[in-house]
């Protein structure tokens, strides 16, 4: 078990490094918005009590049905609390599939991103989804 782990390892370490270097080969910086810092803080703070609960729970069938799900909520609210991701990050790139669930999410990242007062027409934060509130129907 231990040489299939290292094996992981090594494979996906260098699948990363080798993803970053051929992006640069044709002009794009896969690690330009890249938020190292605060996605390793997210994962130190996760992880304990990701852990802790996954030890706490004896019945290995159990925590099969309990860690995951928990541990992702876990997870969803480190990286919202520590700034990982903006809220309404995730909602921009569920508003690209299909109806009902693309038109609902791009009415939700519209209202996260809602500052409450008129956006600058034809501006990409307005005009990009389905569910736009522009003032101006021509700037869609």
């Amino acid at each position: 078990m231990r040489g299939a782990a290292v094996e992981t390892s090594i494979g996906y370490g260098s699948m990363f490094v080798c993803h970053c270097w051929s992006a640069r080969l044709v002009g794009f910086d896969p690690l330009a918005d890249a938020r190292l810092g605060r996605a390793v803080l997210t994962t130190v703070l996760a992880a304990v009590p990701i852990v802790a609960l996954s030890t706490a729970i004896s019945n290995p069938w159990l925590a099969l049905a309990v860690v995951p799900p928990a541990g992702f909520v876990i997870v969803v609210t480190f990286v919202l609390l520590v700034g990982a991701l903006d809220p309404a990050e995730p909602f921009e790139v569920l508003s690209l599939a299909p109806n009902p669930i693309g038109s609902r999410a791009a009415t939700i990242r519209v209202s996260l991103e809602d500052d409450g007062g008129e956006r600058e027409v034809g501006s990409k934060a307005c005009c990009s989804s389905p569910a736009c509130r522009c003032s101006s129907p021509d700037s869609r």
